[in-house]
């Protein structure tokens, strides 16, 4: 409860006391309690002290057998809320390996999954889920068995792809292993490891250390180390960002243009990679804040040029992960106007169009049971 404001409807005072504010009588649940509460409280305005003295009331399960059946209660609540978040939880892992799934039939080793069998085994699997995650019927060995045999299947018919990936693999953490320490002592030698860089430098020389991380990022990306990709990307935008500081020439500006440009789009594909295996990890809600970042990385290299197709095309990427079908089909069409004839723009826009239409097609279903 708290104090009513002027002009506002309130319920009669009390004793002297300050009238009370109707606001938070109905429609609250408990969430929506604890925001508008906070909202009072960041505004300043305090709760009245209370005027409910507990310790005149005892309580209503003060025998021994009411608590009893209150604990037993309370347990059962609990055990059934472990069950349901395992349940969702199994259910999100299903979602994403059908995401995972479909990015590996639209890889370059598509023909190794032989996409005539798991293909149709995959669509069916995803429309299973569709119509399950909204049937309360549904129960975790429900999930659990549906993911574990599309794995089954897809190993069955796709050996040669699972072995191909376990050999690349075993070859890229060798290749990590051997380089790992011969990186860390360059990295220290080269005053890499410190944040802050208050070196003077020229114009040249900012601009010549911008193009070596990039570089840098771009070996050690193909290497497969996405984390360090990512922050040798981001230390070229820092003296690129120092470079801007100068006085620029109009060539000099243009020049540094260019090097963000393809530092962001870099810089983006990175955090698209790391987003995605942030999800399989770890989930969707871990992979959203990378999503973002994906998707910001994207929106600064359109600050530089507008019409960018592969920026378009990631910012795009991003947005449908991000459950932004919308922004996403906004950013592909877009793209397609500059550049018609762009397949992997096309199968995008297909993918999204279908997703899109699935979502319509939950939607209609589920006010259908709201509203019968």
């Amino acid at each position: 409860l708290f104090p009513a404001r002027e002009g506002e409807e309130a319920a009669p005072a009390e004793g002297g006391k300050a009238a009370i504010s109707k606001r938070m009588r109905f429609s609250l649940d408990g969430a929506s309690a604890v925001a508008t509460g906070a909202a009072h409280f960041a505004a300043g305005r305090r709760a009245l002290p209370a005027r409910w003295d507990f310790a005149a009331h005892a309580s209503a399960l003060a025998d021994a057998e009411g608590l009893a059946a209150c604990r037993e209660l309370e347990q059962w609540m609990a055990g059934t809320n472990r069950e349901e978040v395992q349940r969702l939880e199994k259910g999100n892992e299903l979602e994403s390996f059908i995401y995972e799934v479909r990015s590996w039939l639209s890889g370059p080793d598509r023909a190794l999954l032989k996409p005539d069998a798991t293909e149709p085994i995959l669509e069916e699997t995803s429309r299973w889920f569709e119509d399950a995650q909204y049937d309360e019927g549904t129960t975790l060995s429900m999930y659990e068995e549906r993911l574990g045999g599309l794995k089954r299947q897809l190993e069955e018919h796709g050996s040669a792809y699972f072995e191909k990936k376990r050999k690349e693999r075993e070859e890229k953490e060798k290749f990590l292993d051997e380089e790992a320490e011969k990186e860390r002592q360059r990295r220290q030698e080269s005053g890499m490891n410190d944040d802050k860089d208050d070196r003077k430098m020229a114009k040249s020389e900012r601009l010549k250390m911008a193009m070596k991380n990039k570089e840098e990022g771009n070996t050690v990306f193909k290497a497969g180390n996405l984390e360090d990709a990512a922050a040798r990307y981001q230390r070229s935008l820092q003296h690129l960002n120092k470079m801007y500081m100068l006085d620029l020439s109009p060539d000099d500006k243009q020049e540094a243009d260019a090097v963000s440009l393809s530092v962001q789009l870099n810089l983006a594909q990175v955090f698209l990679k790391l987003a995605a295996q942030t999800e399989k990890d770890s989930g969707k809600e871990k992979a959203e804040a990378v999503y973002k970042k994906a998707q910001a990385a994207c929106e600064e290299a359109l600050k530089v040029d507008a019409e960018n197709v592969k920026a378009k095309f990631r910012k795009a990427s991003a947005l449908e992960r991000l459950g932004d079908l919308d922004g996403a089909t906004k950013e592909v069409k877009q793209a397609l106007k500059i550049d018609p004839e762009n397949a992997d723009l096309a199968k995008l826009k297909e993918r999204l169009d279908k997703l899109q239409a699935a979502q319509n097609a939950k939607a209609k279903k589920m006010y259908g049971k709201m509203f019968g």
